[in-house]
């Protein structure tokens, strides 16, 4: 939020389930957009989707989806390791990401993920490189879900 107006990096959240990191990245979101930012919160599948939506006549072109994200000044990707396995479902994902990611000097994406860097598995090797290379913020605590405050 320190960048203001001209936020960039490239910054994982990771932990455990119902750590809160969702409610980061929305938060995150939410101050952005009072200060006057673009800025646009997506679970990965639902990029996946709109990209998949394509397809169907009438509904834009893959271009047109992927321009739109380029354009989010600051991107908040949830759930970046709960898409398919598809071989279509990594590469895409892997195409919108890597965009943001050589965008990173000029423009800021944060993603979360259960998975820890270090450890994610072997297909999931071309974002755990690019997740290693930005802010990683473990997110720990107790479980949030359920609590009753």
């Amino acid at each position: 939020l320190s960048q203001t107006p001209r936020p960039s990096g490239w910054t994982v959240f990771h932990g455990a389930y119902g750590r809160g990191k969702s409610g980061l990245l929305k938060s995150l979101v939410a101050a952005f957009i009072r200060a006057g930012v673009g800025a646009r919160y997506l679970l990965a599948s639902d990029i996946l989707g709109d990209i998949r939506s394509t397809y169907e006549a009438g509904q834009g072109t893959e271009n047109q989806v992927s321009s739109e994200l380029d354009g989010w000044q600051f991107l908040a990707v949830d759930e970046v390791d709960r898409i398919g396995s598809s071989d279509w479902s990594q590469s895409t994902l892997m195409a919108v990401l890597d965009r943001r990611y050589n965008r990173r000097l000029t423009h800021a994406t944060a993603l979360a993920t259960n998975q820890h860097p270090e450890t994610m598995p072997a297909e999931w090797g071309y974002l755990a490189s690019r997740m290693k290379d930005g802010e990683r913020v473990p997110v720990g605590g107790v479980d949030l879900r359920g609590l009753t405050i």
